[in-house]
């Protein structure tokens, strides 16, 4: 089998085992910290696992028969040839498309990324709570990316939005944003890997829910989720405060 569709098939196997695994083991579970490290701990190995040489060679068992006659020896070395040829095509028109989609899924990732470059020389800076924010207007909404927090003008006041993108950027939740964008490019293909996407993208905001939210401020901190909601995200490949899953967030803070 061509070495990429085999380190392919390692891949997808050991990301189903590690979604199922989470799943039945850590879905319901509300310790947030330890359902990451699972995520991310698993996202690792699923990639490097398979590239791991551990020196065991694989034989082959049994092998073509010494002599068959002649013409039988001919016919059979011919037809051998041909299935082998049409093996390593198939081969090689499956791993162009896999590379075609891969290339064109990570390029629209790599825009993203410039984007918030563009971000930060476009809007003007405040700071508020010793923190550097990017003000933009209207009322989109609020999401971060490593160091860079953007908020617009209509949550500028709302100090929930900003603990909240304060928390994702304290823990480096963008690390975890890339890790899983990385997994769908390169499992593109693979439902779970879009699965485990989401959950790894959705913990990152029970995280921030979680440290942020007080008994004072339950009510308060579910009202700043609801006015959201009539909100576009700017930008749902960051760390954005109304990401998705908001009936899940507004019910685990309810029973927090």
């Amino acid at each position: 089998m061509n070495a990429i569709l085999l380190y392919l098939l390692e891949v997808n196997i050991i990301v189903t085992v590690v979604y199922l695994a989470y799943r039945l083991l850590l879905s319901r579970d509300t310790h947030f910290q330890w359902r990451r490290a699972f995520m991310l701990a698993g996202v690792t190995v699923a990639v490097v696992f398979p590239l791991v040489d551990f020196g065991v060679t694989a034989e082959k068992v049994g092998g073509r028969v010494a002599y068959v006659g002649p013409a039988l020896q001919v016919v059979h070395g011919a037809v051998s040839n041909v299935v082998d040829n049409v093996a390593i095509d198939v081969q090689s028109l499956l791993v162009a498309l896999y590379v075609s989609v891969a290339a064109v899924l990570l390029l629209y990732l790599v825009v993203r990324v410039v984007s918030v470059f563009a971000l930060v020389s476009r809007y003007d800076d405040m700071t508020v709570a010793d923190r550097k924010l990017f003000v933009m207007p209207g009322n989109s909404g609020a999401f971060s990316f490593f160091g860079f927090i953007f908020v617009s003008e209509g949550f500028i006041d709302d100090d929930n939005v900003i603990s909240h993108e304060a928390v994702h950027v304290d823990q480096l939740h963008s690390v975890d944003v890339l890790m899983s964008e990385f997994l769908s490019i390169l499992c593109w293909f693979n439902p779970v890997a879009w699965l485990l996407r989401g959950e790894m993208r959705d913990n990152l905001e029970y995280i921030a829910d979680s440290r942020v939210m007080t008994r004072d401020n339950r009510r308060q901190y579910q009202m700043s989720l609801l006015a959201m909601t009539d909100n576009q995200a700017i930008a749902k490949f960051y760390n954005n405060f109304n990401v998705s899953s908001l009936k899940k967030r507004i019910k685990i803070i309810s029973v927090h």
